[in-house]
């Protein structure tokens, strides 16, 4: 029995030496944790059967108006259009805005440039807002690319911010199941989590 013991510490010792190795090699050298990777693809593929998957991202599903995001990264990011749909990337490390943009842009789904659209004063003019999730909630916010006014200049940041108002009244409408909250991702963050979630959030960002 002692021996079975010893045997089956040893094993796992030698398991986790093994996945601090391989997740020291995936920073410093950029080699891929398989367990990392088929995590990530089986999380990616729950999310393709949560909505309707458009196109690909990078070689990753973009799933429209999902019914739930609980398979969807954390911080993952998004587009909102004027009629309300949302367009939400199955992948956070390799996607970005624009990389969502360009794909809705081939389709026809929006029709103005890619770029440029940082300035919320443009929004009529693009028809489309980004989002992003904060953390793992349900929770959904604007996207941290756009110039907002910072808090101490209160009426001008609640000018900027209300803007975004149709598009996130428009968009929670059709995706019930979800929170849109037309502020910065640190604000709502910090509405939505539990003070010890904002802090590890504050750390580690979304």
């Amino acid at each position: 029995m002692k021996l079975l013991a010893e045997s089956l510490q040893e094993f796992r010792t030698r398991k986790l030496e093994e996945g601090v190795a391989d997740k020291y090699a995936a920073q410093k050298f950029g080699i891929q944790d398989k367990e990392d990777e088929f995590e990530k693809q089986y999380q990616q593929h729950k999310s393709t059967k949560k909505g309707n998957v458009i196109g690909q991202v990078k070689g990753k599903p973009l799933v429209k108006n999902p019914s739930d995001i609980n398979s969807f990264p954390p911080g993952a990011r998004g587009v909102i259009t004027k009629e309300g749909d949302l367009y939400l990337a199955t992948d956070v490390e390799d996607t970005i805005h624009i990389d969502i943009l360009k794909v809705l842009k081939e389709k026809g789904i929006i029709k103005s440039k890619v770029t440029g659209w940082e300035d919320p004063n443009d929004l009529g003019d693009y028809g489309f807002a980004t989002v992003q999730r904060i953390w793992n909630k349900p929770v959904f916010a604007v996207g941290e690319s756009y110039i907002i006014p910072k808090p101490k200049y209160a009426e001008e940041r609640e000018s900027v911010l209300s803007l975004f108002k149709p598009y996130f009244e428009a968009v929670q409408k059709k995706n019930p199941n979800f929170k849109f909250i037309y502020n910065t991702p640190r604000s709502a963050a910090k509405k939505t989590l539990s003070s010890a979630e904002y802090e590890k959030y504050k750390t580690l960002g979304s």
